[in-house]
Protein backbone atom coordinates (compact mmCIF):
# COMPACT_ATOMS: atom_id res chain seq x y z
CA UNK A 1 0.00 0.00 0.00
CA UNK A 2 1.50 3.23 -1.00
CA UNK A 3 1.91 6.32 1.36
CA UNK A 4 -0.64 8.49 -0.01
CA UNK A 5 -3.10 5.60 0.18
CA UNK A 6 -2.21 5.28 4.18
CA UNK A 7 -2.31 8.49 4.82
CA UNK A 8 -5.59 8.92 3.35
CA UNK A 9 -6.67 6.08 5.83
CA UNK A 10 -5.50 7.37 8.38
CA UNK A 11 -7.23 10.54 7.62
CA UNK A 12 -10.43 8.95 7.96
CA UNK A 13 -10.40 7.49 10.50
CA UNK A 14 -9.30 9.97 12.68
CA UNK A 15 -12.09 11.81 11.17
CA UNK A 16 -14.52 9.44 11.79
CA UNK A 17 -13.71 8.12 15.55
CA UNK A 18 -14.36 12.28 16.40
CA UNK A 19 -10.68 12.91 17.47
CA UNK A 20 -9.75 16.38 17.87
CA UNK A 21 -7.56 18.23 16.12
CA UNK A 22 -4.55 18.25 18.84
CA UNK A 23 -4.72 14.71 19.25
CA UNK A 24 -4.94 13.68 15.50
CA UNK A 25 -1.41 15.75 14.61
CA UNK A 26 -0.48 14.06 18.14
CA UNK A 27 -1.14 10.57 16.40
CA UNK A 28 -0.06 11.87 13.20
CA UNK A 29 3.79 12.63 13.96
CA UNK A 30 3.64 9.13 15.91
CA UNK A 31 2.50 6.92 13.06
CA UNK A 32 5.17 9.28 10.85
CA UNK A 33 7.88 9.37 12.93
CA UNK A 34 7.45 13.59 12.34
CA UNK A 35 8.99 16.68 14.30
CA UNK A 36 6.80 19.69 14.64
CA UNK A 37 7.94 21.93 12.40
CA UNK A 38 7.61 26.26 12.72
CA UNK A 39 3.92 27.90 12.11
CA UNK A 40 5.71 30.80 9.70
CA UNK A 41 8.97 32.14 8.51
CA UNK A 42 10.74 34.25 11.11
CA UNK A 43 10.93 38.01 9.85
CA UNK A 44 13.76 40.14 9.56
CA UNK A 45 11.75 42.64 12.18
CA UNK A 46 11.27 39.82 14.74
CA UNK A 47 15.43 38.66 14.46
CA UNK A 48 15.75 42.53 14.83
CA UNK A 49 13.49 42.76 17.93
CA UNK A 50 14.63 39.99 19.74
CA UNK A 51 18.64 40.91 19.23
CA UNK A 52 17.56 44.66 20.48
CA UNK A 53 18.52 43.33 24.36
CA UNK A 54 22.13 41.91 22.42
CA UNK A 55 24.10 45.10 23.12
CA UNK A 56 27.11 45.36 24.76
CA UNK A 57 26.98 48.12 27.77
CA UNK A 58 30.53 49.50 28.32
CA UNK A 59 32.45 48.90 31.45
CA UNK A 60 32.50 50.99 34.16
CA UNK A 61 35.36 52.23 36.11
CA UNK A 62 35.59 53.07 39.10
CA UNK A 63 38.95 55.06 40.70
CA UNK A 64 41.44 53.68 43.39
CA UNK A 65 41.26 55.56 46.93
CA UNK A 66 44.91 55.43 47.32
CA UNK A 67 46.79 55.44 43.90
CA UNK A 68 44.13 57.49 42.13
CA UNK A 69 44.37 54.75 39.13
CA UNK A 70 41.14 53.84 37.16
CA UNK A 71 40.04 50.09 38.40
CA UNK A 72 36.99 47.88 37.89
CA UNK A 73 34.88 47.94 40.80
CA UNK A 74 35.16 44.98 43.47
CA UNK A 75 39.23 44.11 42.20
CA UNK A 76 42.23 45.10 44.10
CA UNK A 77 43.67 47.79 42.13
CA UNK A 78 47.34 46.48 40.19
CA UNK A 79 48.81 49.95 40.44
CA UNK A 80 49.59 49.80 44.37
CA UNK A 81 47.67 46.50 45.40
CA UNK A 82 44.78 47.47 47.51
CA UNK A 83 41.42 46.56 47.72
CA UNK A 84 38.53 48.28 50.44
CA UNK A 85 42.14 49.97 52.37
CA UNK A 86 43.74 47.01 52.60
CA UNK A 87 46.99 45.66 51.07
CA UNK A 88 45.90 42.35 49.55
CA UNK A 89 48.83 42.07 46.41
CA UNK A 90 52.24 42.41 47.04
CA UNK A 91 53.10 44.58 43.91
CA UNK A 92 57.00 44.96 44.26
CA UNK A 93 57.31 41.19 44.13
CA UNK A 94 54.79 41.00 41.14
CA UNK A 95 56.97 43.31 39.62
CA UNK A 96 59.82 41.65 40.03
CA UNK A 97 58.30 37.81 38.65
CA UNK A 98 57.21 39.98 35.82
CA UNK A 99 60.85 41.16 35.11
CA UNK A 100 62.55 37.94 35.65
CA UNK A 101 59.98 36.35 33.26
CA UNK A 102 60.34 38.79 30.54
CA UNK A 103 64.56 37.92 30.67
CA UNK A 104 63.64 34.37 30.94
CA UNK A 105 61.57 34.36 27.18
CA UNK A 106 64.60 36.31 25.69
Amino acid sequence: MSLAKKQNIWYYLLIIFDISRHKRVRLWRIIYNCMGLPGHRRTSGDKRRRAAHFALTPKTGATCAKCGKVILSHRACVGCGTYKGRQVLNVAKRAHRQVKSAKAKK
